[in-house]
């Protein structure tokens, strides 16, 4: 009867045994297949670097499979868990076997021998320990890489934004003096002397700005900040002129006629494009 209840006991052992074996394959075999799947994301990452037109979607199935690495980790944990608890428990059993069975030398054989199983299985939990922390230092570096990509599609959108509006370029104000006796002067740089100035610039874009008609206009304010010749109600400007953007340089150019002696002093010429400001410079009269 006696050798009945320790065959039984020797069976319920063995199958703890094997049921802890089988653990230890499944959660490895879990391992496995995670590590192939961040194989797949480190290609995924690759793609990601090399199509920007897809970029926001890579970035969502990044974020995606993060998530299900997060649950995947989770659940290696759990099993981790599981299994040092169940290590924890078997060896306090077989801590009392061999206390009550010292006088049987075969089965504190026996036990030492599955005791020495129990720590080999415990070596192998702290081996899948050390997995579980690569993998979670790898879901931060990609934590990482998912923000710098992210940061990079939003200066490649302004840049790109950027360069959809049209410029100013090379403004250039043309000084004259209205002589009665001797033949125009142009270039004067005497404020009392200027009756006029001829303004001109080019407008220019870029292949991503829209080609269309655009509204130009252009401001001319004296030493004090005040508007030059004003015309127009809510927006006011000094000159106005309408133009058709074809993807080429377009060149626009305005006419200042003074009614009163100028003070000397800084001129500011600002060019607007559609109410937008897109160049200015100074002019100084003396």
């Amino acid at each position: 009867m006696e050798e009945n209840v320790k065959t039984r006991k020797s069976n319920v052992l063995m199958i703890s045994v094997v049921s802890l074996g089988i653990l230890f394959l499944i959660a490895l075999a879990v391992m496995l297949l995670y590590v192939n799947k961040a194989s797949k994301l480190s290609q995924d990452n690759g793609d990601l670097n090399t199509n920007i037109l897809t970029l926001n979607g890579q970035i969502e199935q990044q974020i995606a499979q993060n998530q299900e690495h997060k649950d995947r980790i989770a659940f290696l944990n759990d099993s981790i868990t599981t299994i040092k608890a169940l290590n924890t428990e078997q060896l306090r059993v077989k801590d009392g076997q061999i206390y009550s069975l010292r006088k049987n030398t075969k089965k504190v054989t026996e036990l030492e021998k599955e005791i020495a199983e129990l720590r080999r299985i415990d070596v192998e939990h702290e081996k899948l320990q050390n997995r579980y922390d690569k993998l979670l230092a790898e879901t931060l570096r990609k934590k990482e890489n998912i923000k710098e990509l992210s940061e990079q599609l939003l200066n490649l959108q302004d840049s790109v934004n950027k360069a959809r509006f049209l410029h100013a370029y090379n403004i250039n104000p043309l000084t004259k003096w209205n002589r009665w006796l001797c033949a125009d002067r142009y270039n004067v740089s005497i404020a009392r002397r200027v009756n006029e100035t001829y303004i001109t610039f080019e407008i220019a874009g870029t292949p991503f700005t829209k080609q269309g008609i655009r509204v130009v206009y252009m401001r001319m304010l004296d030493p004090s900040g005040n508007l030059i010749n004003p015309i127009g109600e809510e927006f006011k400007y000094t000159g106005m002129q309408e133009i058709n953007y074809t993807g080429d340089y377009v060149p626009v150019n305005f006419l200042v006629v003074y009614n009163e002696k100028l003070l000397p002093g800084s001129y500011t010429i600002q060019a607007f494009i559609d109410k937008e400001m897109v160049r200015e410079t100074v002019v100084v009269l003396d």
